[in-house]
């Protein structure tokens, strides 16, 4: 399996898990969006973002810490 078919399993089942949002569990950990009205990047900004980073990457950027723009972050 690819890194970005991994990467995209990995969220989608965090960010999709019903029990997560609301769930008896849901008191100490929310996923949801907070106060996206005030985010420095749009949804549709930064999902475009991501989809393009994820897409770039290879086998040799495994386990790097990128932003949106695909810049190498410090760990």
């Amino acid at each position: 399996m690819s890194i970005q078919r991994q990467a995209v399993i990995n969220m989608a089942a965090l960010l999709g898990s019903v029990e997560l949002n609301w769930g008896d569990r849901s008191n100490n950990i929310k996923w949801y969006p907070y106060r996206t009205s005030k985010a420095s990047l749009s949804a549709e900004e930064s999902v475009s973002s991501l989809l393009s980073v994820i897409g770039g990457q290879t086998e040799k950027d495994h386990g790097s810490f990128l932003n949106f723009t695909g810049e190498i972050l410090p760990w």
